[in-house]
């Protein structure tokens, strides 16, 4: 199981109109979702396996791990081969073979927020956000919301569920990093985060 990566996301602007605007673009029917900004073709939405990776190597005549590829069965053989055909036309149309490498791209995280564990609070000129990635902030998603909205100031404070590793605070205007810095062994900060007690 992943750890969790739980981001404090504070969005704030002069322009209420914009601020608004950037809400209303992530929050869609009340839900937040990475996928409601920066939404993933659904044809990536395949297998990410070791089936996948062999039937690639099948229909691309490669090795795979150093050896000729192996399966258990005619059927293994079969499905591989009708995965790795998928994953193939989506790498041509998309430049990815399926929804991992994608993801980590686009939206800096592998999965999109644990909807169970998700806070949202409207303050008017700012606007709270807490949510959990799998492994880690999803910077990249909060760096294209920031390009998109320029004059929306994005906050962000992260911490790894374990409140001592990969934790750490950026700020974004204008989808440049105006600061950007970890913090390691800091399990106060961590805890801080989590809204964690000793």
């Amino acid at each position: 199981m992943s750890n969790l990566v739980k981001s404090n996301v504070v969005l704030s602007s002069t322009d209420k109109s914009e601020l608004r605007k950037c809400i209303d673009t992530i929050v869609v029917d009340g839900v937040f979702s990475l996928n409601n900004f920066l939404p993933m073709p659904t044809e990536l939405d395949i297998e990410n396996s070791t089936l996948e990776k062999k039937g690639i190597c099948v229909l691309e005549n490669k090795l795979f791990l150093g050896s000729e590829v192996t399966f258990r069965d005619m059927a293994e053989r079969a499905k591989a081969i009708e995965i790795g055909r998928k994953a193939i036309a989506n790498k041509k149309e998309f430049g990815f073979y399926d929804w991992y490498d994608w993801r980590c791209k686009y939206w800096g995280c592998k999965r999109d927020v644990v909807p169970d564990e998700l806070y949202m609070m409207d303050k008017g000129e700012e606007f709270h956000l807490g949510i959990e990635t799998d492994w880690t902030t999803p910077k990249s998603f909060f760096i294209a919301l920031s390009e998109k909205f320029p004059n929306v100031r994005i906050d962000v404070e992260y911490a790894d569920e374990n409140c001592v590793n990969n934790c750490g605070i950026y700020r974004l205007i204008g989808g440049e990093l105006i600061k950007d810095v970890e913090i390691e062994d800091d399990e106060e900060f961590g805890e801080s985060v989590w809204d964690l007690e000793c």
